[in-house]
C-alpha cells in the first residue's frame, strides 16, 4: 500500500472546506430521516452482508481501544456503526452516528468525506480536521471498490486523538481490499476469476464473463488493457505477453516473472487457455458438529482466496489438518505445505530454521549451508503452529518478511524473494496476546485475515459418531475387524473431558480397539483412562492404584505384541525409552523375550 502525501491531502482537503463556506468553529449537520437511512441500507443491503461479518473482525480493536467502526455509503452517509459504548456517547455529541452526513461539503475536513474526494486511503488526526468540533478524534477511511472501479462504500476506524496507532491506515486499507477481492470472487458477472502475480510482488486479480468478456477486476487488475478477446489467445504465455509486454519499462518480458492462477472456473464449458484441476479432496475431517461445520464452512472459503489465515484451537483440535485442507483446496496445492511449530523450537534455532543459513555462518553451521522454512515453501504454504510462541525478535523479522516478501539467510548478504501463503495457529488468544504485550500488534495485523475457531472435543455433540469414524481409520491401520463400543464405553466417551481433544480420543480407541476382547471395546479397556480426576467413577475405583493399573495395561499390551518394545509404545502413545524405563522401574520380566 502506497499512501499519497499525507500534508497535500490535508491541505488540499482544507483549501475545498473553505471554498465550501463551512465555518471552522461549527459543522454544517446533514441528517437523514428513519425512512430515509432505512431506504438506503436496504438498497446496499447486499454490499452490507459482504462488509459487516468482515468488519466484525475488528470489534475486538475497537472495544479494548475505545473506538468505533463505521460503514458510509458513496455520499457520505454512516449506514453502520459498532464500538466502545463510552466512546460512542462522546461520537454522538458530534453526530458521528448513523443517519449523519460526513461530507467534506459539509463537515469540512475528515477521514470519511476526504477519502471519498481522494477515493483512497486517508487519516485525519486530531488538529487537522477543519472543524473544531472534531478535533478530537483521530478517523482512519478507506474507500470500497467495486470489481467495475465504481466506489460503493467508506470504512472508517475513529477514536480518540492520542489513541492513534500508524498500523491503522494499513489495516483500514488491507480490510477494504479484502472485502473488493469478496465482491469480485461472488459477483454473478465473474465466470472466470484469474490471478496474475509479477514478480511475486503486484497482484492482478482479472475476471471474464461466460463468453470471455472482461467484467472487472481488483485496483491493479483494472489498470491492464484488456480487451474482449484478451481471454481467447490460445494460451496463458499469449494471455501474459498481450497484457504486458511493451507496456512499460517496469514490466519484464520474461514468463518466468510471472505467475498465473485459476481462481474461479464457472463456466459452463471449456474455453480457451482453461487450465485442468485435479479434482479436489474433500475435507478431511469429519464432523456432524454445528460449530465445526461453521469452521469447515469457513475454511473451504479461506481456501478459494489468498487470504491469511490464523486457526485457533486447543491442543489436538486438529488446526494442522486444518491448515492441509486449505493448502490442498487452494491454488497453491501442487506446491509445498511446510509445517514449522515455534513453540517446538528453542528461541536460539528459530532464526535459522525459518531463514536458513549460508555455509559456516556460525560454528557447527554446514559447511553447505542450508535453506530455512521460508524457502522450502516457496511456491507454496507454510503453516506456523503455536505462532504466540514466537520470541519478540523473530516476530520483527517476521513483520519484514511479511511486508517485504523477501529474506536473507543468516551469514548471508543477498536478499531472497519469496511467494509463500502465511497459515498460522495458536492456542492462546492472539489479541488478549497483544494486550499483554507477549504479542506485536503490527504484525497481528499483518496476520489478521480469516479466524478459524476450533471447538474443543468436550463441546462437540458429535463425540459418539465421531470416534465410531476414527474407530474405522484405526481397524484399518491395525489390520484387524471393526470392533464395536460397549454401552458403558459410549457413556464413557460422552461423559470424558478429553483434556487431549481428539488427539487423546484417538490413542484411547486405537488401544482400546487392539486390547479388544471379541470384538467389543469394553470400559476395561480404558480402565487406565476412567482414573483421571475428571472419571472417578465410584469409591471402590477410587481405591485402586492407578500405578498398578498402568503396569498391568502395559503388560498386556507386550503380551499381546510378542514383546515387541517398538509396536507396543506406540499403541500405548509412549516412546521406546520411556517404556524401557517404566519396565525397569516394575522390576517385572514378562514371560515373553523382547
Amino acid at each position: 500500500m502506497t499512501l499519497p502525501n499525507h500534508q497535500n491531502v490535508i491541505k488540499a482537503s482544507w483549501i475545498r472546506s473553505k471554498q465550501y463556506g463551512i465555518p471552522s468553529t461549527q459543522s454544517v449537520t446533514e441528517f437523514l430521516e428513519p425512512s430515509d437511512l432505512k431506504f438506503l441500507k436496504e438498497k446496499d443491503s447486499h454490499l452490507l452482508q459482504e462488509i459487516l461479518p468482515n468488519l466484525e473482525r475488528l470489534y475486538p480493536y475497537a472495544h479494548s481501544q475505545q473506538s468505533m467502526l463505521i460503514v458510509s455509503n458513496a455520499q457520505g452517509y454512516i449506514l453502520h456503526s459498532k464500538g466502545d459504548p463510552h466512546f460512542i456517547e462522546h461520537a454522538v455529541k458530534i453526530k458521528l452516528m448513523e443517519g449523519a452526513g460526513w461530507g467534506e461539503h459539509a463537515r469540512g475536513t475528515n477521514a470519511i468525506g476526504t477519502a471519498l474526494q481522494e477515493q483512497n486511503t486517508v487519516y485525519v488526526l486530531g488538529n487537522e480536521h477543519y472543524c473544531e468540533p472534531n478535533r478530537t478524534l483521530y478517523c482512519v477511511a478507506s474507500p470500497v471498490f467495486d470489481p467495475q472501479g465504481q466506489l460503493v462504500a467508506i470504512l472508517d476506524v475513529s477514536g480518540y486523538h492520542g489513541d492513534f496507532h500508524p498500523s491503522l491506515p494499513y489495516l483500514v486499507d488491507t480490510m477494504a481490499r479484502q472485502i473488493e477481492d469478496l465482491l469480485l470472487f461472488r459477483s454473478e458477472k465473474s465466470q472466470l476469476v484469474i490471478e496474475v502475480t509479477y514478480q511475486n510482488q503486484t497482484r492482478y486479480l482479472l475476471a471474464f464473463d461466460q463468453d470471455g468478456r472482461f467484467v472487472g477486476g481488483n485496483r491493479e487488475g483494472r489498470t491492464l488493457p484488456l480487451t474482449e478477446s484478451t481471454v481467447r489467445t490460445t494460451g496463458k504465455n499469449d494471455f501474459l505477453r498481450k497484457l504486458f509486454h511493451d507496456r512499460s519499462q517496469s514490466f519484464s518480458n520474461n514468463l518466468d516473472d510471472y505467475k498465473f492462477s485459476i481462481l474461479i472456473d464457472r463456466r459452463s464449458r471449456v474455453v480457451s487457455f482453461a487450465q485442468s484441476h485435479e479434482t479436489k479432496r474433500e475435507t478431511p475431517l469429519f464432523c456432524r458438529d454445528q460449530t465445526m461445520e461453521q469452521a469447515l464452512q469457513l475454511a473451504k472459503r479461506a481456501a478459494s482466496s489468498e487470504i491469511n489465515v490464523l486457526i485457533y484451537g486447543e491442543s489436538g483440535t486438529g488446526k494442522e489438518l486444518i491448515a492441509k485442507f486449505i493448502h490442498e483446496q487452494s491454488v497453491r496445492s501442487k506446491g509445498p505445505l511446510i509445517t514449522m511449530n515455534c513453540g517446538a523450537v528453542s528461541p536460539s534455532l528459530l532464526h535459522s530454521e525459518l531463514f536458513g543459513y549460508e555455509g559456516k555462518a556460525f560454528t557447527g553451521a554446514s559447511a553447505q549451508g542450508q535453506i530455512g522454512k521460508f524457502e522450502a515453501a516457496n511456491g507454496g504454504t507454510l503453516f506456523l503452529d503455536e505462532i504466540a510462541d514466537m520470541p519478540e525478535d523473530m516476530q520483527k523479522a517476521m513483520l519484514r518478511v511479511l511486508q517485504e516478501r523477501m529474506i536473507t539467510r543468516i551469514g548471508g548478504h543477498r536478499q531472497i524473494a519469496i511467494d509463500v501463503r502465511i497459515i498460522a495457529a495458536s492456542n492462546r488468544n492472539l489479541w488478549e496476546e497483544v494486550q499483554k504485550n507477549h504479542f506485536r500488534l503490527d504484525l497481528y495485523f499483518r496476520l489478521l485475515g480469516a479466524q478459524i475457531h476450533l471447538p474443543p472435543l468436550r463441546s462437540r455433540t458429535d463425540r459418539l459418531e465421531l470416534a465410531e469414524k476414527l474407530l474405522c481409520q484405526i481397524a484399518a491401520e491395525l489390520k484387524i475387524d471393526l470392533p464395536v463400543l460397549s454401552t458403558e464405553t459410549k457413556q464413557f466417551i460422552l461423559s470424558h473431558d478429553w483434556p487431549g481433544n481428539i488427539r487423546e480420543l484417538i490413542a484411547v480407541l486405537r488401544q482400546g480397539a487392539f486390547l479388544a476382547n471379541r470384538g467389543v471395546i469394553e470400559i476395561e479397556q480404558l480402565r487406565h483412562h476412567m482414573f483421571l480426576p475428571q472419571s472417578v467413577t465410584s469409591e471402590q475405583e477410587q481405591s485402586l492404584n492407578l500405578k498398578n493399573i498402568e503396569n498391568e495395561v502395559i503388560l498386556d499390551t507386550l503380551n499381546k505384541t510378542g514383546g515387541n518394545i517398538t509396536e507396543a509404545s506406540r499403541l500405548l502413545g509412549i516412546g521406546r525409552n520411556t517404556l524401557y524405563r517404566r519396565l525397569k522401574k516394575m522390576k517385572t520380566k514378562s514371560q515373553t523375550t523382547w
